[in-house]
């Protein structure tokens, strides 16, 4: 994935063009770096696809996103539902993936569940309900190989 900065959208248009050419500046030495500090989000033309059902809940809900910082983290963030129990609901790419499985507990729609993420990248629901899962957890990738 290449690394990037956010696209801004303040709405002040002025301040637009300027965060953009400063991006235009920085996206190269991020790149350089190895650094990719953008949202992807999951579902979009190009990203992870959801699987088994799952979807972004909507609304002003945050959509399901990743990003790596620069200490090697992985955050993942969003909240979703509609999937199938104990199934897979997106897949991370290769670079985003530990080397271990990793589980967090998450809440769904008030209740207890767990997202565990597998060497594979697999993101699944592994305990709990299918109604507003919220995805908030950080991936600490420092131990790959």
């Amino acid at each position: 994935m290449a690394a990037s900065l956010p696209l801004v959208n303040t709405g002040i248009p002025v301040l637009d063009r300027l965060l953009l050419k400063w991006q235009a500046v920085l996206n190269p030495i991020l790149k350089a770096l190895g650094i990719n500090g953008a949202w992807t989000a999951v579902g979009r033309p190009g990203t992870p696809a959801f699987a088994n059902g799952w979807k972004n809940v909507g609304g002003a809900a945050p959509v399901a996103a990743f990003f790596q910082d620069w200490l090697g983290f992985v955050h993942v963030r969003g909240l979703v539902g509609g999937g199938t129990a104990n199934t897979t609901i997106f897949t991370l790419p290769s670079e985003y993936a530990p080397a271990v499985p990793q589980t967090f507990a998450c809440d769904a729609g008030g209740a207890y569940a767990a997202v565990g993420v597998g060497a594979n990248g697999a993101v699944t629901q592994t305990v709990g309900g299918q109604a507003n899962l919220s995805l908030n957890f950080v991936l600490d990738l420092r131990s790959n190989p």
